[in-house]
């Protein structure tokens, strides 16, 4: 087994390698590829990963493409399905707050088997 390094993990050199220009055939793929993908995002349901052009797409293939930021807000939870119900406390907390509520659970009595 050989100690070779892979291309790019060397520290010598840190230049990055050129990108190739586009040729028209190389735009005429991505073109059909860019529609393909944006077919795939609807059947999907993933409506927001959709490309808007084909140089966007383009860009994001060969690795330029930088998302655009989003603005993270505070989560608020829709609540617009509950119902409003007035709090009707129990029976056990109406004892406690009575003072007559037995931990030990002697207080009740046990039905005679007929």
């Amino acid at each position: 087994m050989t100690m070779h390094l892979a291309r790019g993990l060397s520290t010598i050199s840190t230049t990055k390698r050129k990108k190739k220009p586009l040729t028209q055939k190389d735009i005429e793929r991505y073109t059909v590829d860019w529609r393909k993908h944006n077919k795939s995002m609807r059947r999907a349901g993933n409506h927001s990963l959709q490309y808007d052009t084909v140089n966007n797409y383009i860009a994001y293939v060969r690795g330029e493409y930088k998302a655009p930021k989003r603005e993270a807000g505070a989560y608020v939870p829709d609540t617009s399905w509950r119902r409003e119900e007035p709090r009707i406390p129990s029976a056990m907390e109406e004892a406690i707050k009575d003072g007559t509520f037995n931990k030990n659970g002697s207080g009740g009595t046990k039905k005679e088997h007929p």
